[in-house]
């Protein structure tokens, strides 16, 4: 009795687990497959795309769900579009609410989605994506892998149409704040067609090039300069975009035109531009800082004593403030350049040393002068140094010197003894002693 009782309960057990085995296997599987039929309408082609959408598995899909097309897919077909960098909203969105009878199990939907398409030679991608949003969609399926369909398509023709070409292209920095990178380029439409919608040319700096040029197609660059609509076949334009905030290093660049499809081309191998190959970018660490120079600088005697007079510039790309003290030196008859951040001793009659604690504006000037004392005849120079402590960060602190030489030939009697001849007599002895 007590087997048999055992016996029941192993039976009720393993039908349970197969009911609900049963149960868990009962889940929707989405799918699809696309048709395209091209039509030739002269200077362009009618596309149709016709969708059969089934769903394969064995349950209902009871929520809200979206099926979306894209007939020009700018990503590899297994990017999903919520990944895919600037692919833009779908051509088509067809929306399913509940109660879902045409996504009932076993079932299928026909779909079907009209545009009109430019003739070019290199093929269209589409993309129909199933239980598109959100991201992992709504309806709980037995697997996933298949709610992308994506495949290639030609549209050709003898159509007439565009074909843009980057060439001439550069990247040097810019001469007036050389932290920044000026990028610059020709693009020009070797087509038969004028442009029919506006499209740019994306620039990338890689310090480690990612892959080919094209292989950049779907992606952002660092930079980006419009290309307008109604570039006319055979005109060609200027491009230009900066680059900033870029660390030093090596870089290698490559622009790339109509990186997104927007126009329809012949070709698309002639896009890129290498941009000349790698290249060393060290922008200058004090860029944005002061830049103090000694813009004037005159010596002459007045009343026989020398005056000093000039002005001081800042010529950097920001204000010297008030809690930025800085100095001033005039070298006195040094023998070379003053070293960098040396200054002179005055007690030693080595030069003079000027403060100064007021603020200067970028491009202002302040004058300084400056009453020295005797000199003596003859050729003299006089270094006159900015920030001679260097006690400000500067863009560069090795402009901040002006020389000047000065003459000086005093009025009135000027006695020099050349030979001075004297007897000196000692112990009876007499003898001579010449000072030169």
């Amino acid at each position: 009795m007590k087997a048999q009782i055992t016996s029941l309960f192993l039976a009720a057990v393993l039908l349970l687990g197969s009911h609900q085995a049963l149960a868990a296997d009962a889940l929707p599987n989405l799918t699809a497959s696309v048709a395209v039929t091209v039509r030739n309408l002269g200077p362009n082609a009618e596309v149709t795309f016709d969708i059969s959408l089934q769903n394969a598995g064995n349950a209902n899909c009871s929520k809200p769900l979206y099926v979306d097309l894209w007939s020009q897919y700018s990503c590899a077909c297994n990017v999903n579009p919520l990944k895919c960098a600037g692919v833009g909203s779908s051509d088509f969105t067809w929306e399913f609410k509940t109660p879902a009878v045409e996504l009932k199990a076993g079932t299928t939907t026909k779909l079907s989605f009209k545009r009109t398409m430019a003739f070019q030679a290199i093929p269209y991608r589409y993309l129909l994506s199933i239980d598109s949003y959100p991201e992992g969609g709504t309806c709980v399926e037995g697997k996933k892998l298949d709610n992308l369909v994506c495949g290639d398509y030609k549209v050709e023709g003898s159509g007439a149409a565009p074909d843009l070409v980057v060439s001439d292209c550069q990247v040097v920095p810019k001469p007036e704040n050389p932290t920044v990178l000026l990028v610059s380029a020709t693009v020009s439409n070797q087509g038969t067609a004028a442009t029919p919608t506006a499209t740019g040319v994306d620039i990338f700096l890689e310090e480690a090039p990612v892959g080919t040029c094209l292989e950049h197609q779907g992606s952002f660059g660092l930079g980006y300069a419009e290309v307008p609509a109604g570039l006319a076949a055979g005109d060609s334009m200027q491009i230009q975009d900066e680059i900033s905030d870029l660390p030093a290093g090596t870089y290698t660049p490559t622009l790339l035109v109509n990186s997104f499809h927007e126009v329809s081309e012949t070709l698309l191998d002639n896009n890129c531009c290498d941009g000349g190959g790698a290249f060393e970018f060290d922008p200058p660490e004090n860029w944005f800082a002061p830049d103090l120079i000694v813009k004037s600088f005159e010596a002459r005697l007045q009343a026989n004593k020398l005056v000093f007079e000039g002005t001081i510039k800042n010529i950097g790309h920001q204000e010297v403030t008030t809690d930025m003290p800085h100095k001033l030196c005039i070298f006195k008859d040094w023998p070379d350049k003053p070293a960098y951040c040396e200054t002179p001793d005055p007690e030693k009659d080595e030069g003079w040393i000027l403060e100064f604690n007021e603020g200067l504006d970028i491009d202002a000037e302040v004058p300084f002068s400056l009453s020295g004392g005797k000199i003596t005849n003859g050729l003299h120079n006089f270094w006159a140094r900015a920030d001679c402590d260097c006690q400000i960060p500067e863009v560069e602190e090795k402009n901040n010197d002006f020389r000047e030489d000065l003459l000086v030939d005093l009025p009135g009697p000027d006695l020099v003894i050349s030979l001075f001849t004297a007897t000196k007599e000692a112990d009876g002895q007499s003898y001579q002693v010449h000072y030169l």
